[in-house]
């Protein structure tokens, strides 16, 4: 996404916000209170929908969303053009596995445990990054992402009376979200953040309507 007009419009009084690391830490920090209240939203509307019909609702007010954006910008409904639709394809197929695995983990655990063990999913894109993209991770991101594998033992505990079946979800929709998070990482020089929104939303609709 291009922050070029937004960065323009700051005071120089506020240095922190010129920094692009510091705009993706509070656009991070801004999804995932977002990403919390779906979360939320979800849990409390799972004993009277079913999980699809939710994602469904969703994603198509998604779609009107984003398509209303576009049409206020210059360029556009061509922003949604693409000559890599296979990987947004495979990217949305991605997040609607991760989402649906991890809101079937809402409705079959509480909330807290089931946000908790889907917080590996940092050390497994980290663990990506470097299998997958062959960026370099220093000793001290190696260090955590161990400790988040530890951690993730202790709370699921495999192989004794306190193991719940239902815990491999949220670690199954981490995985996913590695997954997408490591697709987006090679699409970012020829992908907008848009277009790529667009399209995980349109593969929401499709299999949420199948279902």
């Amino acid at each position: 996404m291009d922050f070029s007009a937004l960065l323009g419009c700051i005071p120089m009084s506020f240095p922190l916000f010129k920094s692009s690391n510091a705009i993706g830490i509070f656009c991070a920090v801004g999804a995932s209170v977002c990403f919390s209240a779906t979360d939320v939203t979800i849990k409390f509307l799972s004993d009277a929908y079913a999980l699809h019909q939710i994602v469904l609702l969703r994603s198509a007010i998604g779609i009107v969303a984003i398509v209303t954006i576009l049409m206020a910008t210059s360029n556009g409904l061509k922003t949604l053009k693409t000559q890599r639709l296979t990987r947004h394809l495979v990217r949305g197929l991605s997040v609607v596995v991760a989402n649906m695995l991890f809101f079937l983990g809402l409705v079959a655990m509480p909330l807290a445990d089931a946000v908790a063990l889907f917080f590996i999913s940092p050390s497994i894109i980290t663990l990506f990054s470097i299998l997958f993209l062959k960026e370099h991770v220093g000793p001290h991101r190696w260090f955590a992402i161990g400790l988040g594998f530890v951690g993730v033992v202790i709370m699921v505990q495999p192989g004794s009376n306190e193991f719940v079946l239902a815990s491999l979800l949220p670690i199954g929709a981490a995985v996913c979200y590695a997954v997408l998070h490591t697709l987006t990482r090679t699409m970012r020089d020829t992908e907008s953040a848009s277009t790529m929104t667009f399209y995980i939303q349109v593969a929401f609709v499709i299999v949420s309507a199948l279902m």
